[in-house]
């Protein structure tokens, strides 16, 4: 009997034996994620850790190991917020289709705490893609954004959030707004444009939300 509720994921709690995730650090130039011209800030994160329990299948919003963590019956584990999944199966579900389904419910997301809705940014649009595509089958982990801010000039602010999940889209959304570094990127007044892109992994979908803005805001 499945558990609709998500469980919490051993991998997310402290190793001492692992490596600072350097999502949570400052990068500098040409050494990963997050990106503003001319400075390196820790604005774009993987999303939280969770593992999702739907039908018989038991599959996870995967990353290096932090973020938010959920734990049983509803309740949150330390840092973290509980999320209560819906049904939802990946079967006949187009990547472009979820990608948009995603986008909406983290507009959502941002305009109800009163900021004004993500433009597209049509720009980042292939580089989404190719993020996403490149993601197939690989660790969660972010590339430099390097690309992005190429393709967006004079954008001078990028961030991303990722996921990889069997989960229903609004419910992805949920996680990031639990982990304080996605929900800062959502709620970044200076992100102010927005590209979405996904590919099948599996029985998941691996997907990128990317964010430009001037960096002012």
């Amino acid at each position: 009997m499945s558990d609709p509720t998500a469980q919490p994921d051993p991998a997310a709690q402290p190793d001492p034996s692992a490596r600072p995730d350097a999502s949570d650090t400052p990068r500098r130039r040409g050494s990963g994620v997050p990106r503003r011209r001319g400075n390196a800030l820790p604005v774009a994160l993987l999303v939280g850790a969770f593992v999702l329990a739907a039908a018989a299948a038991v599959t996870g919003l995967r990353d290096s190991g932090t973020g938010a963590t959920a734990a049983p019956g509803g309740t949150a584990a330390p840092g973290g917020t509980a999320v209560t999944l819906r049904p939802w199966s990946s079967a006949g579900v187009e990547p472009d289709d979820y990608a948009a389904d995603l986008l909406a419910a983290a507009q959502a997301e941002r305009t109800a705490a009163g900021l004004p809705a993500w433009g597209d940014a049509p720009c980042a649009a292939d580089v989404a893609t190719q993020r996403a595509a490149a993601l197939v089958g690989q660790p969660l982990e972010h590339a430099p954004l390097d690309d992005v801010l190429t393709a967006c000039a004079p954008r001078a602010m990028a961030a991303e959030n990722l996921s990889r999940a069997a989960a229903d889209p609004r419910d992805v959304a949920t996680a990031w707004m639990g982990s304080p570094g996605h929900r800062s990127n959502v709620l970044d007044p200076a992100l102010t444009d927005a590209s979405t892109a996904c590919a099948q992994d599996g029985d998941e979908l691996v997907c990128t939300l990317v964010l430009v803005g001037d960096g002012e805001g």
